[in-house]
Parts: C-alpha cells; sequence; structure tokens
C-alpha cells in the first residue's frame, strides 16, 4: 500500500501523486493572469460595441423622427385650400460639393438644369392638339415661364436635437459637439384641399 502521505486517492480510483497536482496547480497560476487580461479587454470592447450600438439608435430615431414630421407638415400644406407655394424648387443637373468636399451633403450647392425647362416645353409641343382643351394642366405646363410652379409642389420641414452627453466617450469619437441636429425635408404636391 502506497504511503498516504505521498499520494491522493481521487474519487474515481486513480492514483495521483501529489508532485503532479502541484505541477498543475503551477501552470493554472501562470495563465490565470492572461485570462483576466483577456476577459478585461473583451468587457471593454462589448460595452464600446453596446454604447456605439445605442448612440446610433438614438441617431436613426431622432432622423427618422423628423422625417415623419416633415412629411406631417408636408402633408398639412397639401392638403389646405390655399397654394402658398414654395420659393426654391428648381431643376437639378447635378450637385457642386461644398467646403467639406463631401458630394451629397448638405453643405452642397444644386447646379440647376438649363435645358429643362426647353425640354419640357418640347415634350409638350410634341403632345399636340392640348390647346384646345379648356384649363388643360399640361398646355399650361408648356405655357408657363417657370414650369415648375405648374407642379404645384409644397415642402415640410423639420429638425430634431439628439442629446449625446450622456455618453461622452462614444460621442468625442464622432463629434465634439453635445447634440446633433437631425434636418429632413419632404416634398408633396398640393392636392387643392380636396378632402
Amino acid at each position: 500500500m502506497p504511503n498516504p502521505c505521498q499520494f491522493w486517492i481521487l474519487d474515481f480510483g486513480f492514483w495521483i501523486s501529489k508532485s503532479k497536482i502541484e505541477n498543475r496547480k503551477s501552470k493554472i497560476s501562470s495563465t490565470a493572469g492572461q485570462a483576466m487580461v483577456e476577459l478585461t479587454i473583451a468587457v471593454v470592447a462589448i460595452m464600446a460595441l453596446a454604447a456605439g450600438m445605442l448612440l446610433l439608435n438614438r441617431i436613426e430615431w431622432a432622423r427618422l423622427s423628423a422625417l415623419v414630421a416633415a412629411r406631417g407638415n408636408a402633408g398639412a400644406l397639401a392638403m389646405a385650400k390655399d397654394y402658398t407655394g414654395v420659393p426654391d424648387p428648381q431643376f437639378i443637373s447635378d450637385w457642386q460639393a461644398g467646403p467639406d468636399e463631401k458630394r451629397y451633403t448638405p453643405d452642397d450647392q444644386a447646379i440647376p438644369d438649363l435645358n429643362a425647362v426647353p425640354l419640357v416645353r418640347g415634350i409638350v409641343y410634341d403632345a399636340g392638339g392640348l390647346s384646345i382643351i379648356p384649363d388643360n394642366a399640361l398646355y399650361n405646363l408648356g405655357s408657363a415661364a417657370e414650369p415648375l410652379d405648374q407642379f404645384y409642389l409644397v415642402k415640410g420641414r423639420e429638425s430634431v436635437s439628439v442629446d449625446l452627453s450622456d455618453i461622452p466617450a462614444v460621442s468625442s469619437l464622432l463629434t465634439k459637439e453635445p447634440t446633433l441636429t437631425m434636418q429632413e425635408k419632404a416634398w408633396l404636391t398640393w392636392t387643392e384641399g380636396i378632402y
């Protein structure tokens, strides 16, 4: 029979020497610090991802809220009894990048399409015979000085601010501002109050 001081008996019937157990403990303690570091890095990365997702969710929710409100404003103008008119509709051929040198951002300038008005008039002229129908919208479109006025467009605008102060670490990566403002526009056609 082996000496009980030198060997341990485990429940499943194997004899393991004390020196082997001590070797296993020394291996575990040398890698335990590495596991703690990996766990810390993983927890920080998961928290950063969660904060980023929360921030993106807030931004998208604000953008969607602004779009719905702009659509509601345009809808109210479209259903009004009187046409209020819109001062800035234009035929656009392209966009000129603004100071940020990124295309299709709010600081870009529209390049008007100078060929659009003659094109519209040509289409109406090619339709022919429209002048014999009184109050024909297409005939009025061809004879108007500014054809876009004949579309009776209305525009709704809305802006919503997003507070970034409760997530300073993530928001400082995107912008130094404490809030972001989401602006949306919606265009509809005036319906002459038909409802």
